[in-house]
């Protein structure tokens, strides 16, 4: 019987029964004090007088509770009820390995990636001396973050087989489970557990390749019409191979397979590690070409079927350096694979997307936390290129040999071979670079200016074009044309109308309109302008003797990464026929834990997108910016921490970001590029009427904070590459300088609880450092950190300052009367990554963590082209 919806278990309340077994019944549920949605396992009262249901309950907490990995479904709590014991476990959206099978075989790739994660969580588990004993499909979920491992409630330890011969199979629609008599499941057990053998890692290897096979095959490994023909088809027959039932899947894969499922443990991967190392260099490697296009590319339906035994060998050897040195293959040769990021990573397509090096052997792309990675397309070869953190839009040299990027108010290169960065020009919230074959570097220098040029080798920087002020906003995104002369670049209007393609010269050619687009778009040399239409990316050839379109633009890759906010297009070719581009990322979920002083959890709630976190001087609201990746907007929302209710603040179209609390808590001010006008803005916190224009501007600008006496709002801007500024909120609202070191960005400000002092962060010595000055300024500063800082605030009575350093929140105590004065920083606890917010008495912090993003590989084409119209 299963326990009515709103039912307590201790803090959980029962919602919905959402799955049932032979262990009893899954439900989802509520966690009251975290307000999580969490999955409550449940054994019931008739169950848990019976020793060996008990005791396979408490092994599968026992042996959840000792892993800890992304792809092992997390355990939360273990309780018991008024007779019913319960396990409380991470509620996973998605659906199950078995019900995904249903719908026949996954693509190959799919296979591999989700094989090499269960992989992974496999040699975790055997690393903490766990071996799972019944792995197969309905032990498989898949989330929007990849496989999850569930039910380890056979973990451990082995028992002998119980068997009854001659049982039919065929009408079963579920694999066989007998309970209390064999441990596993009759299709994925290893022969030495259907002798009663003590299982091993090895035995979850066998399973682990009879669930691959599966997945490739869409059928089986191993059937029978009954238990004894089918345990006789597990030990002394091998499945068919994977090629007869999947021509196209490598050979490599059928290797692994294959060992996996050898009859001998001895002759299997000795280890889940040694089967994880193998599935990561298919997952990594060439073999990926074997994957067929995807639904929705214009590519031919019979691909695969044109290329011919050369084509498949060159695939398995890494496609060989002599694909490189030809150009004149037939378009039946082209070949598609994924470029996944290196483990533990992401590839951070909105800073800047993948760009392939115009010889086409090589792309560069973006890691977190803007790590530079050059993937050499031939060899496979993964380096991450030294001292480029925070770099962004990225782009190369013409004789692909250095990369071009942005960094702390920086045009920067850096040779790919080794050495280290050189600085070439200072720029502020820059949007794009181009290298021509002569050595000009041609960027955009700031987010609101129009295109300057210098030399590679750095030296004077000169305007190309100019922006019409009254239709245009900026110019992004340049890049030059085969000739190295002409260029294309973006126009961002002042109303999406006004925005546009343009083509432009070095000379004196007046820019000349190509088309009206709202997102910069991608060239694909020599003459293929590269743009989205709802997440549609098309190709269209650009006339370069009458500058214009020619002929109707093709639809050439589906679900395609773009950043209207930042001008980003992620897409990208070379003129020898390589083209790459990224799918959309995935949003993550953000977890806010509420710690006390010694970094104790005392709560937490989850929402997806979370950027930007402020919190109400009264602490019991929270204003955030939230992005919705699938509709490419971010919006102002508010968590009310003393109901746990969410509610929107913002719908305009245009991305808000930047929200700050008016000191009374019934106004929130923030930024807004929408049409109507970009700047700051305020709104009612309770959503009631309209938003009102605080100070219009042309220029980024972002609110960090609102004074106490309600006089000053605190912004930063892009000019100097990024100064802080007071907007007094009566009279003229003339903005004032605070903060502004050219070259050097100040920001994160904060006022004092007083309004006389502002404490901030500059880069100015090299390395961020916390510094304080008087309201309005005065030219006295004082340096509060000492061995770099970021995200000051201060405590509500303004005798603290709180700042991070490598993640560790430190402690300033400071007086500000008769004159301002600060301790040495002292160490409270490390926050373990994310921003935060503290309470008003310095006693709460809200750390805001963000959770796993899903990695989004890069698709290449190799031999490339669009068809002629």
């Amino acid at each position: 019987m299963s326990i009515p919806s709103g039912t307590r278990l201790g803090p959980y309340r029962i919602d919905a029964l959402i799955g049932e077994g032979g262990m009893g019944q899954v439900y989802r549920g509520l966690d009251t004090r975290l307000d999580r949605i969490v999955a409550i396992k449940v054994l019931p009262s008739h169950l848990s007088a019976q020793p060996q249901f008990r005791e396979r309950f408490d092994r599968e907490a026992r042996a959840i509770s000792s892993l800890s990995h992304p792809h092992i479904c997390a355990l939360f709590d273990v309780g018991s009820h008024e007779g019913v014991d319960y396990l409380v476990m991470e509620h996973l959206e998605g659906e199950s390995l078995a019900d995904r099978l249903t719908r026949g075989p996954l693509p190959i790739m799919e296979a591999v990636r989700y094989g090499r994660q269960i992989a992974e969580a496999l040699a975790k588990a055997h690393k903490q001396g766990v071996v799972h004993r019944d792995l197969k499909p309905g032990n498989v979920m898949i989330t929007r973050s990849g496989a999850k491992l569930l039910d380890f409630g056979l973990a451990k330890t082995a028992t002998a087989a119980v068997l009854t011969p001659d049982a039919p199979t065929e009408q079963q629609h579920k694999p066989l489970t007998a309970e209390g008599t064999m441990i596993g499941t009759f299709q994925y057990m290893a022969p030495e557990q259907l002798e009663g053998v003590e299982a091993d890692a090895r035995t979850d290897i066998f399973a682990f390749g009879a669930v691959l096979y599966e997945m490739v095959t869409g059928r089986r490994a191993f059937e029978g019409k009954t238990k004894t023909s089918l345990i006789a088809a597990i030990v002394d027959r091998d499945p068919p191979p994977i090629a007869s039932l999947q021509p196209m899947s490598p050979p490599a894969l059928e290797r692994i397979i294959r060992i996996s499922l050898a009859k001998d443990p001895d002759e299997r991967w000795q280890s889940a590690h040694d089967l994880l190392v193998q599935l990561r260099w298919l997952e990594e490697g060439v073999d990926q070409a074997t994957q067929a296009p995807k639904a929705g590319r214009r590519t031919r339906r019979d691909l695969w079927i044109g290329l011919g035994l050369a084509a498949l060998v060159l695939a398995v050897l890494g496609f060989g350096l002599s694909y490189f040195a030809r150009r004149d293959r037939p378009a039946d040769s082209t070949i598609e694979f994924e470029v996944y990021p290196p483990a533990g990573a992401i590839f951070n397509a909105i800073d800047g997307p993948a760009v392939v090096s115009p010889d086409g052997r090589q792309l560069a792309a973006l890691a977190e936390r803007g790590q530079i990675v050059i993937r050499n397309l031939s060899t496979r070869e993964v380096r991450a290129l030294p001292l480029t953190g925070g770099a962004y839009d990225l782009f190369w040299s013409p004789d692909s040999r250095s990369i071009g990027f942005f960094s702390e108010g920086k045009l920067k290169r850096i040779d790919i071979a080794g050495g280290t960065a050189r600085t070439i020009a200072s720029v502020g919230d820059s949007r794009g670079g181009t290298w021509s074959q002569s050595g000009v570097i041609l960027f955009a220098p700031a987010a609101n200016a129009g295109l300057s040029r210098v030399s590679a080798n750095g030296g004077e920087v000169t305007v190309v074009t100019t922006l019409d002020g009254k239709r245009e906003s900026a110019h992004w995104r340049p890049q030059f044309l085969p000739d190295g002369e002409h260029f294309i670049y973006f126009s961002r209007g002042l109303t999406n109308d006004a925005s546009g393609v343009y083509a432009g010269s070095l000379s004196s050619m007046t820019p000349v309109l190509l088309a009206q687009q709202t997102v910069a778009p991608a060239l694909a040399p020599p003459d293929l302008l590269l743009s989205i239409s709802e997440g549609s990316l098309l190709a269209q050839r650009i006339d370069t003797k009458r500058w214009k379109m020619d002929g109707d633009p093709i639809v050439v890759a589906e679900n395609v990464e773009y950043s209207p906010a930042f001008g980003s297009l992620a897409a990208s070719a070379s003129e020898n026929g390589t083209f790459i581009w990224q799918e959309r990322m995935t949003v993550p979920k953000n977890t806010i834990l509420r710690l006390d002083r010694s970094g104790k959890e005392l709560g937490r709630f989850e929402e997806e997108g979370v950027f930007n976190l402020d919190l109400s001087r009264d602490d019991t609201k929270i204003a955030y910016q939230r992005a919705d990746i699938q509709a490419r907007s971010e919006d102002i929302w508010v968590y009310d921490l003393v109901r746990g209710a969410r509610s929107r603040l913002t719908f305009d179209p245009a991305f808000e970001w930047g929200p700050v609390w008016s000191p009374d808590g019934t106004r929130v001010a923030f930024a807004s590029g929408r049409e109507a006008g970009p700047g700051i803005y305020e709104k009612a916190s309770s959503g009631a009427g309209t938003e009102k224009l605080v100070f219009p501007s042309p220029l980024w600008v972002e609110p960090v904070d609102w004074s106490r006496d309600d006089r000053f709002l605190l912004y930063e801007s892009q000019e100097g590459g990024g100064d802080l500024h007071l907007l007094p909120l009566q009279n003229d609202r003339k903005p004032i300088p605070l903060a502004t070191n050219p070259g050097f960005r100040e920001h994160s400000g904060r006022f004092s609880p007083d309004s006389r002092f502002v404490v901030y962060v500059s880069r100015e010595t090299g390395q961020n450092q916390i510094y304080v000055q008087p309201v309005p300024p005065t030219g006295a500063r004082w340096q509060i950190s000492t061995g770099g800082g970021t995200s000051p605030r201060w405590r509500g009575d303004g005798r603290e300052i709180l700042y991070l350093h490598d993640g560790k929140l430190q402690s300033v105590m400071v007086s500000t009367s008769p004159l301002f004065e600060a301790a040495a920083p002292r160490e409270l606890f490390d926050i373990g990554g994310g921003d935060y917010l503290v309470t008003s008495d310095g006693g709460t912090f809200y750390v805001n963590r963000s959770g796993e993003r899903e990695p989004m590989p890069i698709h290449v084409v190799l031999n490339w082209s669009v068809p002629a119209q």
